[in-house]
Formats: C-alpha cells, structure tokens, sequence
C-alpha cells in the first residue's frame, strides 16, 4: 500500500499545485457568500470568480502574455510578416488566440468607426491572433475602402499568417484595380498565384511586374532583386534553367552592392540568390 510519503511524492510529480486549489476553493466560497448576500459588489464577485475558474497559475501566464506582449511593442518587435516563432512563443500565441478568438465568435464584435476597427485589429496583431485581425480589417475596410496600404496588408496576413491564398490573390486584385502601378500588389499576386496554381500562371505576372518596376524607375533596389529571384523560380519550375540561371545572377548584381552597404534584408536574399544559383549546377 502506498504511504503518505509516496502519496506526496507523486503528488508533487504530477505537479498538483495545493496552493492553487486552495485558492479556487476560496475564491469560490466568496463569490458564494457575495451572491447569498446580495451584496451590489458584483465587480468582486466577478473577480472572484474570474480566480475560481482559472486559478492563480493560468491567471500569473495571462499576466505575463500580455507584459511580454507589450513590452515587444515598446521595443518595435511588433511580429510582422516574415518573423519564426520559437516553440514558447507558439504556446503563448495559442493560450492567448484561443481566449480571444472565443471572445470574438460568441460576441460577434462590431467596431463602432473606422479608428475603433484599427484599434481592435491592433490587439489581435499584438498576440498573432491573425483571424481576429483580419476581422478588424475586414471592419476598417468597410468604413474606408479606398484605404489600399492596409487592403494590401490584409492580402499578405490572408496569404502568409492564414494561408488563404484565394482571398490574398482577391485583395491584391482589389488593391490593382484602384491602383494599377501598385508594385507590391502586382508582386504579391504572383506569389499568392503561384501558391494556388503553379508557376505557369504566376510567370507572366512577375513579368508584368518586372516591366512595372522599370516604369517606376525602383531599377537596381531591392524589389527588383527579390522579383528576379522569383522569376528564377518559376523559370526553374518550367524546366528553363538558361533563364532561370539568368535570373539568379541578375539578382546577385543587384543585391550584393547592396548588402555591402550593410542592408540586412538585402543580404539575406543575397544569399537566397547565390544558394539557387548553386542548385543550378
């Protein structure tokens, strides 16, 4: 039979937290004894209950989400597309999505004008609570449609956070309809359309794009070097290596000057190119 010692041995093993228990228990008894008496402190009793449902340890997490969360906006580390999660930060963002994603479908917010819908989309970005976000957007969109910049972000966060490639691809449709020299619309259409439906499709895109840039006068800056790696990758898909190894080293051209001059994103598609290049043979 196993004794008192073993008993608390595997207690702690198991990470029962007494401390915790005790606390919902009391949190409990009080939002009991608050309701029995009527009394018109129901703010406490809330808490209270707030206590008893979740406990001292989810309560403490909570906590911390939203510091960290708040102290990466002071620090400008406000995630935005491109940027790996590590596997805590994964944890976190999943906590804290699943109680704000529960609070938007069963309440089914509205935003009362279009700096309200901004304000909320923002505290849905603040924890990569990408559905919520697009929610909010969705909402601003709706009191200002003609604000392209931001239909275009909701583009990337459909195609990069989401994986919606389908309502990206209509966004930066919408965002060119408007907008026909919109360089980063017509770029990331033919990403998010080669995403749907293969490299064929999204070939003459990038070619519209490229002719776009040189109209725009962006010759030699960055985006002409990341579009010439792109259209290195569909040359590739298609089984056009010449152009496809034309592409790359266009793209090397471009960016190494660049990257010399201390670009960091420049330097990471630099490297990009000449890794693809290599793959070439």
């Amino acid at each position: 039979m196993e004794d008192w010692k073993g008993k608390i041995d595997r207690l702690l093993k198991e990470n029962v937290n007494m401390l915790d228990l005790s606390v919902r228990i009391i949190a409990s008894l009080i939002v009991f004894y608050i309701v029995y008496r009527e009394s018109p402190q129901q703010i406490l009793a809330i808490a209270f209950m707030v206590v008893a449902f979740l406990g001292v340890k989810k309560i403490n997490k909570y906590a911390l989400i939203t510091i960290d969360k708040f102290e990466r906006s002071i620090r400008g580390k406000i995630p935005v597309i491109g940027e790996y999660d590590t596997a805590e930060d994964k944890q976190l963002k999943t906590e804290a999505s699943v109680s704000l994603n529960a609070s938007l479908q069963t309440a089914m917010l509205k935003a009362d004008n279009y700096a309200d819908a901004l304000g909320q989309a923002a505290k849905f970005i603040m924890v990569k609570e990408w559905v919520g976000a697009t929610y909010f957007i969705e909402e601003a969109l709706q009191f200002n449609p003609d604000d392209l910049d931001l239909r275009l972000q909701l583009a990337i966060i459909y195609g990069e956070r989401i994986g919606d490639k389908e309502k990206a691809v209509f966004h930066c449709t919408e965002v060119l309809k408007k907008d026909p020299d919109n360089v980063s619309a017509l770029f990331n259409l033919a990403v998010y359309t080669n995403h749907l439906k293969g490299s064929k499709d999204s070939l003459p895109i990038y070619l519209n794009a490229e002719k776009l840039i040189k109209k725009k006068g962006l010759l030699g800056t960055e985006i002409e070097g990341k579009l010439s790696i792109f259209l290195g990758h569909d040359y590739k898909s298609n089984g056009e290596k010449d152009n496809a190894r034309t592409c790359y080293k266009k793209a090397i051209d471009i960016l190494e000057p660049l990257a010399k001059k201390g670009d960091q994103s420049s330097a990471f598609w630099l490297n990009d190119a000449r890794k693809n290049l290599e793959s070439l043979g």
